[in-house]
Order: C-alpha cells, then sequence, then structure tokens
C-alpha cells in the first residue's frame, strides 16, 4: 500500500494543473526537488519541477508544445507545429517567448505570435537578429514518394525562394554520366580462412541502371560546382559520390563483393584507375571472412591490419600493433571480457606475425568453445608480473604483457577502498554487502609505459551514492600522486559542489579545489565559484541568458559585484555565433573589453574588396580587435565548391595590407599543392614568408619534401636542400622531419610519438604515457640540461614544481606557494586568443598574453608581443593556444600536441594519419582544409544516419566549437563536473572531471552531450546532415557499411576508458573498427551484409540490443538460443523467401525457416522480427 500512495503523490498534481480543456495534449512534469504533494490547482514553480506539454490534434499530431517558465524572464517557450493539406510537416517554426502570463493554455495564435517576436521591430534584445522567416521549410514533389526537393532555412536570407535553399533532384543515371563499374568477386580460401577479392573493371554503367540524386547545398548557383550526385546500384548500395571543384568531378568509388560487404574504395586522387600501386597506396581494402565479419584492412599508406574474433563474436585481437614501450617490436593487442561482454583487461602480445599468423589464431580461437570468459576472483592471478583479480582463463593466459584492468559490480581488488566513509558531499550508499554498484564501472587499473619490465601503474575507483551517480572519483600511482574528486548533486542530478584533491608526491602538499555551481530556475548555470585551499574565493563565471536560452553575458573573475571582464555574445537568426563583445552591448555597461570579435557568414562587408558571401555555414569574414592597441584587424576567406580554403585576406584598419595573408592550392584528396604566406612585419605591403611547393610520393599522401622558394626568414624552416625531407614508417607515422633536424621518431601501440632524437641522444624528447594514452611526462634532453615537464590529471609541473591546472575559464598559475587566476579570451575554434589576469601588486587587469593566427594555425608576428609574463601573474609555461592544445616548440620541434597526433600549423598536415577515415580526403589533412570552420583537435567525427545523427566520438562537438566557440548555450556546457551519457551505446557513465587538460579537447567532450538541449542543437546537426548528404537518403549508404566511420585502432574498450575520463581514449571510440554503438553494432551491422537493405527494413539500435544479448529469449515455447553475428544470409534474404508465420507470443511478430549454412555445416536460419519495429528478438542457426 506504501507503494501505492506514494504514486497516488506523484500523480495527483498531473490531473490539477492547468490546461486547455478543449485540446488534446500530453503533459510531463519533471520535478527537480522532492516533494509529498502538490496543493490541488496550483502549478508547481518552475525551481520544483519542469513541466512542459505538447497539444495534439484529432489525428494525434503534435500541434503546439509549450515549455512552462522557460525563459530567464519566466515565460512560457512555445513552438508552433503547423501542417500543409497533405500532413506533411513543411514547416519548422523556431520557438518563441509568449508574452502572456504563464498558464501552459493553449495559443490559438501561436503562428502569428512567432512571426511578431521574431521580425526586426519585435525583437527586444540586441543579441540576437530579427527575420521574417522564422521557420524552416521543405518542399516536395508531386509524386506519392512525398520526396524532398527544396529545403530552406530560417532567415531572410534563406527563406524559399531566396534562391539559397538546399534543392535534391532525382534521376536515373545516363550514359554521359560516365559512371565506371567495378566488380569485386570474393573467393572462399578455407586454408587462410578468408575470402580473397579479385577486382575487375566493367564497362560503364548504361543509362537507367542507377538511381542518381543530386544535391545543390546553399552556395549554388549554376553549373555542378556546389553540387553532389550520388549513384546507387538496384541494391541500394552507393556506387559513387560525385563533387564539383571548377566544373571538374572529383570521384569516389565504392566497390562491393557479391555478399553486399564493402571491399574497396578508390578516392578522387585515384581517378576510377586500378593498379597495384594505387590501391596500395591511396584507396580502401577490406576482407572478410566466412561470417561476413571484417578481418583485414588496409588504409592508403599503411600495411594490412587484422581482426580475430572469438566463437562469441568478440574482437578479442588486433594488429599487427607496435611496442607500447616504443622499441619498435610488433604483436597483437588483446582483449578479455566477462560473461556480459565488459572488457576486463587489454594487452599487448609480441608475436612474429610470420609465425602467429591471423589465421592460425583465428583457427586456434575458433576451436576454443570453453573458457571465452573471465570471472571474478579473490584469488590473484599474475601475468608476466601485473597481477588482477580474474581466472585468466579466456585466451590469452600468458605470453601478454598486460595493459589495463577493468572491474565491476563490487571493490574486491587491489587498490580499492576497504572502507567507505562519507566523502566530502556525499554519503556512499554502495558499499556493503546488500548494496552493491551491480552493473557499474568500479574501479581499474593502467599500466605506465615506462618501460617493459617495469609494472608501474594507475590505480582508480568510483563510488556511487544510491542514486547510482559517482560522488567520489579516485586515482593515485605508485609515486605517491593522487587525485580524488568529490561531487554533491541536487536532487535530479545537477553538480552542486566538487571538492579536487591533489598531491603530486608523498614530498609534496595537497593542492584543494573547491567549486560550487548555482543555477538559474531553468537549470541553467547562473554562477561557477572557485577555490584554491583556504584563499578568497574566486567567481569564474556568472552568466545571464537571453529569452531563448542563449547565453547573452558573460562576468569573469573577480567577485560578484567587480569582475574582471564582462563579455557579450551575439548570434544570428540561425543560432550562430556572430559577435564576442560586439559594439552594441547590453546592460551592465562592461568594463574596458580586452578582446572584441565578429564573424560574418551572409553578410560581407570591406573596402575595397568585399568578402564572399557564405550561405553553406562558412564564414566569409572574421574582425577582431584587442586592447593592445585597439586596431581592428580582418580576414576576407575564399573557399573552393569543396568548402576548402582557398585564401585568406589580411586587412588593418580596413585596408587590405597583405600583411599576413596565405593561398593555398590542393589536388584532389586536398593534399596541399602549395601556400603562399605573407608575414613577419605589421606593415601596409605585405612581404612573401614562405612560398612553399609540396612534393608527394607517386599516386600517394605522403609528404616527401617542401621547398621554400621565398628565401625569406620566419615561417617555414627548408633546413634540407639535397633529397627528400620525411620519411614514414609502415603505420602511417612521420618517422623523419630533415628540415627539423629529426633523426628518428618512435611511436607505441597508439601511435603516439615516445622518442624524437635530433640526431643522436644528447639532443631528444622522451614521452611517457599511460596505457590508454594519457601523457605524464615530458623530458628534454639538450646536453647536459634535463627539463622534465609532469602532466598529472592537468596539474603540470615542470622539474617537479607546480607550474599551473586549468580552470574552467583559464587556468591558475602557481608561483612560490602563490596562486593567480588567469583567463582566456577564446574565439569561436577555442583558440586561446587573449590571456589576462588580476595584477596582485597594482589591483589592475592586464593582459600578460596575445596570439592571433594565420587560419591554419600559426601565430602571426611582430605586433601586440608581450615579454613573458611576471612570476605571481601568469605562466610563461603555459602554451595552450591554437584549438586550446599546447604548443611543443623545445629544439624547434614547433607541434601542437593533440590527442592522437601531433599538427604542423607552418604546413597545415598532421604527423601520422587521422584515426576518422573520410574516403573523400587524404589522412592527412588538417580540418579538412578549413580550419575557419573546423576544430579537430582529436579527429573525432560524426555520422549521419537517415533522419537522425550518432555521434562517434567524444569529439564531435566539433561542431559546436566551430559556430559556437568557447560559451555554452542554453545549459551549464562548461561546468566542469557532471552526468556523461554515450547516447549510441545506451550507457549512463559517471561524472567526468572534464578540467582534466585545457578546453578544447575534454570541454568539448561535455558540449557534445549537454548541447543536446540547446536550442540551436537541431539546426547545428541539420546542417551537418546536409553537407553529409545523408538527410535525404531513405537508407544508410556506404559511409555507414563499416570501416570507414572509424577504424579500430588498438583493441582497448573505449567504453571503461570514457567512463573514467580519460581523454585519449574518448578520442578513441572515434577510431573504433567497429562503431561506437559497441558490439551491439557488430552484430546488425554483419548480420544484414554490412546494413544494405531495403529502407523498410532499416533496423534500429533495438535490433542491435537483441541480437548482442548473452542469451535471448527465443519464440518458440521459451526455448534460449544464442543469437549467432555471421549468417549466411541476410536479414532482407530471409524474410524475402516468403511470408513468414505469425508469432503468437511476440505481438506484430513474425517468424522465418530458411535452410543455410554455418561454417560449412548445412541447418536452418531462424529468423523472428516485427516488420513494423525493426525489432529482431530472435536469430538463430539449428543444425
Amino acid at each position: 500500500m506504501k507503494k501505492l500512495y506514494y504514486l497516488i503523490v506523484l500523480l495527483f498534481p498531473l490531473l490539477v494543473l492547468g490546461q486547455s480543456a478543449d485540446q488534446n495534449y500530453i503533459k510531463t512534469m519533471i520535478y527537480k526537488k522532492a516533494v509529498l504533494a502538490t496543493i490541488p490547482g496550483t502549478v508547481p514553480p518552475v525551481e520544483t519541477a519542469d513541466i512542459q506539454i505538447t497539444y495534439m490534434d484529432g489525428l494525434g499530431r503534435p500541434i503546439q508544445q509549450r515549455a512552462y517558465r522557460e525563459t530567464h524572464t519566466g515565460k512560457d517557450m512555445v513552438t508552433h507545429i503547423e501542417y500543409d493539406g497533405l500532413g506533411r510537416q513543411s514547416k519548422n517554426y523556431l520557438s518563441y517567448p509568449n508574452n502572456s502570463t504563464p498558464s501552459l493554455n493553449y495559443d490559438p495564435n501561436a503562428a502569428t505570435a512567432v512571426k511578431d517576436y521574431y521580425t526586426p521591430s519585435g525583437v527586444s534584445f540586441t543579441n540576437f537578429e530579427g527575420t521574417a522567416y522564422p521557420y524552416s521549410e521543405t518542399q516536395y514533389d508531386n509524386s506519392p514518394l512525398n520526396r524532398v526537393v527544396k529545403q530552406s532555412a530560417p532567415g531572410d536570407d534563406w527563406y524559399m525562394g531566396s534562391g539559397h535553399e538546399i534543392k535534391m533532384e532525382y534521376q536515373a543515371n545516363t550514359a554521359a554520366d560516365g559512371v565506371k563499374q567495378f566488380k569485386a568477386n570474393a573467393q572462399w580460401v578455407a586454408s587462410y580462412g578468408i575470402f580473397t577479392i579479385s577486382m575487375t573493371e566493367l564497362s560503364s554503367y548504361g543509362t537507367g541502371q542507377l538511381v542518381k540524386t543530386v544535391l545543390k547545398n546553399e552556395n549554388w548557383t549554376s553549373g555542378k560546382d556546389n553540387t553532389t550526385e550520388e549513384f546507387k546500384n538496384p541494391k541500394g548500395q552507393v556506387v559513387l559520390k560525385r563533387a564539383y571543384e571548377s566544373q571538374v568531378a572529383h570521384d569516389t568509388y565504392y566497390v562491393y563483393d557479391q555478399y553486399g560487404n564493402l571491399t574497396y574504395v578508390l578516392p578522387p586522387l585515384a581517378g576510377g584507375i586500378v593498379t597495384p600501386e594505387i590501391l596500395n597506396n591511396l584507396c580502401y581494402q577490406y576482407g572478410y571472412d566466412e561470417n561476413n565479419r571484417l578481418v583485414e584492412k588496409k588504409l592508403p599508406g599503411k600495411e594490412w591490419e587484422f581482426i580475430v574474433y572469438d566463437n562469441l563474436g568478440r574482437v578479442v585481437a588486433t594488429g599487427p600493433a607496435l611496442s607500447p614501450f616504443g622499441d619498435e617490436s610488433k604483436g597483437w593487442l588483446v582483449t578479455k571480457y566477462d560473461a556480459f561482454d565488459r572488457v576486463v583487461l587489454t594487452g599487448w602480445m609480441p608475436v612474429a606475425f610470420e609465425t602467429l599468423t591471423r589465421k592460425n589464431l583465428q583457427f586456434s580461437l575458433n576451436a576454443t568453445v570453453t573458457n571465452l570468459n573471465e570471472t571474478k576472483s579473490t584469488a590473484v592471478s599474475t601475468v608476466n608480473g601485473v597481477g588482477f583479480n580474474y581466472t585468466n582463463v579466456a585466451f590469452p593466459t600468458s605470453g601478454c604483457h598486460v595493459l589495463s584492468v577493468n572491474y565491476y559490480d563490487d571493490y574486491a581488488f587491489a587498490g580499492a577502498p576497504s572502507s567507505f566513509a562519507a566523502t566530502a558531499t556525499a554519503d556512499i550508499y554502495y558499499n556493503n554487502s546488500t548494496q552493491k554498484p551491480k552493473g557499474m564501472p568500479t574501479g581499474s587499473w593502467t599500466r605506465t609505459l615506462t618501460g617493459i619490465s617495469q609494472y608501474d601503474g594507475e590505480t582508480a575507483y568510483v563510488l556511487y551514492d544510491v542514486k547510482s551517480r559517482a560522488v567520489c572519483n579516485y586515482s593515485s600511482n605508485n609515486f605517491g600522486k593522487y587525485t580524488q574528486v568529490d561531487t554533491q548533486y541536487d536532487f535530479s542530478g545537477k553538480p552542486l559542489k566538487a571538492i579536487t584533491l591533489h598531491r603530486r608526491s608523498t614530498a609534496m602538499a595537497e593542492v584543494k579545489t573547491t567549486q560550487t555551481f548555482e543555477y538559474t530556475p531553468q537549470d541553467r548555470l547562473l554562477r561557477h565559484r572557485h577555490q584554491v585551499n583556504n584563499l578568497p574565493e574566486e567567481v569564474l563565471s556568472e552568466n545571464r541568458y537571453n529569452e531563448l536560452g542563449q547565453l547573452w553575458i558573460k562576468k569573469v573573475g573577480g567577485v560578484v559585484d567587480n569582475p574582471l571582464q564582462v563579455v557579450d555574445y551575439g548570434y544570428t537568426v540561425r543560432g550562430w555565433l556572430k559577435a564576442i563583445n560586439p559594439d552594441t552591448s547590453g546592460p551592465p555597461p562592461p568594463p574596458n573589453d580586452l578582446f572584441y570579435l565578429r564573424l560574418n557568414y551572409s553578410t560581407a562587408e570591406g573596402d575595397p574588396a568585399p568578402a564572399v558571401q557564405q550561405y553553406n555555414g562558412n564564414i566569409a569574414q572574421v574582425s577582431w580587435k584587442t586592447a593592445s592597441d585597439g586596431q581592428w584587424r580582418k580576414y576576407h576567406y575564399r573557399y573552393d565548391n569543396l568548402n576548402r580554403l582557398l585564401s585568406a585576406n589580411y586587412q588593418k584598419n580596413y585596408d587590405a595590407t597583405s600583411a599576413y595573408d596565405e593561398q593555398l592550392t590542393y589536388d584532389k584528396n586536398g593534399n596541399i599543392q602549395s601556400l603562399l604566406r605573407n608575414g613577419g612585419h605589421d606593415l601596409q605591403v605585405g612581404i612573401a614568408m614562405d612560398e612553399l611547393v609540396y612534393g608527394y610520393s607517386p599516386n600517394s599522401n605522403q609528404l616527401e619534401k617542401v621547398t621554400d622558394n621565398s628565401q625569406n626568414a620566419g615561417g617555414f624552416y627548408d633546413g634540407n636542400t639535397a633529397g627528400n625531407d620525411y620519411e614514414y614508417d609502415l603505420k602511417g607515422n612521420l618517422t623523419i622531419d630533415r628540415n627539423k633536424g629529426i633523426s628518428k621518431i618512435y611511436y607505441n601501440h597508439l601511435n603516439l610519438p615516445t622518442k624524437i632524437l635530433f640526431g643522436s641522444e644528447s639532443r631528444k624528447i622522451e614521452y611517457f604515457y599511460n596505457a590508454d594514452g594519457s601523457k605524464i611526462l615530458k623530458q628534454v634532453t639538450d646536453g647536459a640540461t634535463v627539463t622534465s615537464t609532469d602532466y598529472l590529471d592537468g596539474y603540470q609541473y615542470t622539474n617537479g614544481v607546480l607550474q599551473f591546472f586549468p580552470t574552467a575559464q583559464g587556468y591558475i598559475s602557481h608561483s612560490v606557494g602563490n596562486y593567480n587566476y588567469v583567463y582566456n579570451h577564446t574565439d569561436h575554434l577555442g583558440n586561446v586568443r587573449v590571456s589576462y589576469a588580476k595584477d596582485p601588486v597594482s589591483g589592475l587587469t592586464k593582459i600578460v598574453e596575445e596570439s592571433n593566427y594565420y587560419p591554419f594555425g600559426m601565430k602571426h608576428a611582430n605586433y601586440n608581443d608581450y615579454a613573458p609574463p611576471a612570476p605571481g601573474i601568469a605562466n610563461k609555461g603555459y602554451q595552450y593556444k591554437y584549438n586550446g592544445q599546447e604548443l611543443q616548440t623545445e629544439l624547434g620541434l614547433n607541434l601542437y600536441d593533440m590527442p592522437l597526433r601531433d599538427y604542423d600549423p607552418v604546413i597545415g598536415r598532421w604527423s601520422s594519419m587521422d584515426p576518422v577515415v573520410d574516403f573523400e580526403r587524404s589522412p592527412y589533412n588538417g580540418f579538412d582544409n578549413n580550419p575557419v570552420f573546423w576544430s579537430d583537435p582529436s579527429g573525432a567525427s560524426v555520422t549521419f544516419y537517415n533522419n537522425g545523427v550518432t555521434a562517434d566520438g567524444e569529439d564531435a562537438g566539433a561542431f559546436y566549437n566551430a559556430i559556437l566557440g568557447a560559451q555554452n548555450n542554453g545549459i551549464a556546457s562548461f561546468t566542469p563536473l557532471g552526468p556523461i551519457y554515450d547516447y549510441t551505446a545506451y550507457t549512463t557513465l559517471p561524472p567526468v572531471y572534464l578540467n582534466y587538460g585545457n578546453f578544447g579537447d575534454n570541454a568539448t567532450m561535455l558540449r557534445q552531450h549537454v548541447y543536446r538541449n540547446s536550442p540551436f542543437y537541431n539546426y547545428i546537426w541539420e546542417q551537418g546532415r546536409q553537407r553529409q548528404l545523408d538527410s535525404f537518403n531513405t537508407m544508410l549508404d556506404a559511409f555507414g557499411l563499416i570501416p570507414g566511420i572509424g577504424e579500430f585502432a588498438d583493441g582497448l574498450n573505449v567504453a571503461i576508458y570514457t567512463a573514467r575520463g580519460d581523454k585519449v581514449n574518448a578520442a578513441i571510440s572515434a577510431a573504433s573498427m567497429v562503431p561506437l554503438l559497441g558490439w551491439a553494432a557488430v552484430s546488425t551491422k554483419y548480420a544484414v551484409k554490412g546494413g544494405v537493405q531495403a529502407a523498410e527494413y532499416t533496423f534500429t539500435k533495438s535490433a542491435g540490443k537483441h541480437l548482442t544479448e548473452v542469451v535471448t529469449k527465443g519464440a518458440n515455447k521459451g526455448q534460449l538460443s544464442r543469437p549467432y553475428m555471421n549468417s549466411s544470409l541476410t536479414i532482407q534474404e530471409i524474410m524475402s523467401t516468403g511470408k513468414g508465420s505469425i508469432d503468437a507470443t511476440f505481438k506484430g511478430g513474425m517468424n522465418w525457416k530458411v535452410p543455410g549454412t554455418f561454417r560449412g555445416s548445412q541447418g536452418i536460419w531462424e529468423l523472428g522480427i516485427n516488420p513494423k519495429t525493426s525489432v529482431i528478438y530472435h536469430f538463430n542457426f539449428v543444425k
């Protein structure tokens, strides 16, 4: 009866809140505070509950949505929804604040009110644009297919009929299209356990053999430029994607075997020509086993890589992988699982690949039908000097070097706490025999890669409260270092307080930081306070929002009534950032602004030559000014029709001086062919500093030589004039750079550099990592001088002395026991532009550093230069600049240390291959050759499926970097603690301490998730879909088939490291050979032959979930069956054999039984599926 009582209490308010009685509706009320009951006839205050109501018409379609008191002034936020005569939602209106008394009542005048609000005269604030078109609009063709032919965006420049819509055309191919036809024949070779592939070119496709879709982007005016053509065969497979630059076709071909597996991708530079050299150096090649599992792959310029599976279809080995210890030996990266498919151990097994080949290892594992899973054990198993609390029965039981161990469900492991006293912020509930964190990650051990015979590591654990929220994150190493983060939450899960305790070693004092968070009634971050030890508290930020929920004003630093800076933001009608500190600032009156930024998209200013207007999201102009000299500076940008930056023309005080111009040309893969750069002097006439000509290996993306024809100092240093400048290893990593005097670069299993030699051991840079890729130490040897830099959870030390640690708005500089707050003004890409601080002597706010950049990241020189800051104000060792990443200048290296690879801003290229494959571009291109739009620290990507979006990497927030920059939007985007959700894996992960490292990697990880609630999230993603063409596809194209979304980099399970908040492995999730959907995606993808099926059978994530349950309940009398992920038949092929039988057990279910084979055995394939929902509930093979 007690449970029933509480149910009534929770539902009672739903019966008494006001709403329009003459309308159908669904009301949602989520309490933010614990309440016993609500007084009848009253509405809970917005501080107590989030209330939303959706009104429906007689057909059950939503016609209006209303969020109660959602604006900062307490107004309701209303979204009007309307349909055309055929029931289609042809217009999507922006939300608007309703000026009537908050009531949740239906507004019959919403269609007029939204237009009135957004008219220029109706906009009551200065940081947002008005428009007569506050909606996007879709135009359909006149056919039963209801295909989209035009789509416009909100705003006066994009309305339907403006000429700047996105346009689609649906055609059949003609012979004039000249689409080449390739055939890949898969031949089974049992002795190798793989299908060998032979490819032949047939005659071109004839007229009408392919479906052709043409997409014209918002910059299109006429001709082929700014269009993308996609050709699909009758199976729905994309065989060609064609884009145009200067009317020249750039073709990417996709080739499939007879089973529908993607086997070859020919990028534009290949030109549709197939030779062994072109295949190996430019193309993507994939091989499969009899179960249609990807087992080998070759990326352009890399050696063949292999994948091995166990009998449950799980990836257990990948290779060849370089040694984690940087000695250039090779081996297998191995993974062990428990019975719930959770990764429990990873390691590296050195082997001679000539002996233990993929075939031999796979055949051995095929014969292993027992001891497939590890089980928790109180006894300690030891492998090569590393002990762990598992049984060690699964492959491999010996011969490997353990890299990481993960624990779940309890705290029975070495280094875990034995007592569970309350933390500084919360009680620990999950700690005894009856309340254990079942199903939760509880701890881990991660090896420190100092040597193959050294077994040091970092132990971490997570403690939870009764709601399974992480209230304590603790990590320690063998040298006395520890970091502990205690978090206090409110009823709804928002962090209220975070206390961090950190110590480098037992000989050093502990540093304590306390952060508190206050929120608006709408749950947006209002105030973020910060305190070091017992020093005076600092207000990092105090935020004010406009009525659309966007950050409007941010007070930074100091105390509440006396901030160091007041920063205000302006936006376009499409939600794009257009200004930081615009000229027309809103109240309160700001102190002297130190940094101004203006972004122009579809508008163009300038004299004598205005920039070219951009309607597709590219930035046409960037203007900035700092308090250093008060001079306005500007870049005008020009792009080619593939959105690659062609030129950046510099102006000073509206005069075209060309002092810091850049001009570029590219080949078809986007490899830079030439770069002209002016610089060195902020004069009226530009001086050519670099005239670079790039030379590449034949039919390759790998750079061999750069020649500077300018002969001027500065910029690129042409230190080698004889022979080639660059060499690479078989992983595509740069190993020699003769221009910089680098004689050898060594790498580890993650392709991260471990040692860089400048001629000899007396001049070198060494890097040490944890096995998950977290950099923990850098040692620079220059003769007899050795300088050490420790990177410990964001705290950075030089020769054992703490230098600084990051905050949400900059960093805290440490000098001789003194702590000083330094703040960063960042631009729309997260580039640090101005660093400022309060002088502890004078009390004045001072600029301590200013950085202005060429588009590709090299810093401008010879104006607004600042001497190294005085001790106690800022720290000269703080080198986080472009994209918020660390610039390494030691020994003339001059590379940005970005997660997973280094970046050279002088030549605009990565030093190693980008971890995420983009078939249409070179893997060495920096920022897709559009560094004005993209911020790309980790290389992770975003995948666009039919009508939705899946983030395939924790740096998918690059979208938000590019558009919204360094400020939050709508909610507490920069809250350093809070729940992180991995939407694609359906896993709730514990809070992550995002102040680990600087802005750019961790902050974007948080923004990826929280921005889902921001007002303009949908539009930003919509633009991404448009850029990828997929929003108008009716089924998955080759982009989402497999190999290309991401490549399996190391065999480590990324979800565990993400749960621990590790920034590198959060990014590695995008490098997974299997998409981040996890093993569920493996089954779905391969069981349906690479995801190619008719649109009506597009399977959901739910289907993947059912396929990968360890035991799935079948449809026949509750029998238990194990689902196989290696069917010789596709789901569509099974269903096409005839109508299935009705399943009485599962409503809407249909059953099929079709003869087939599995590993050479004859039998019956059983399929149970609901064709309407695409949920697969039974899939089994019976001999």
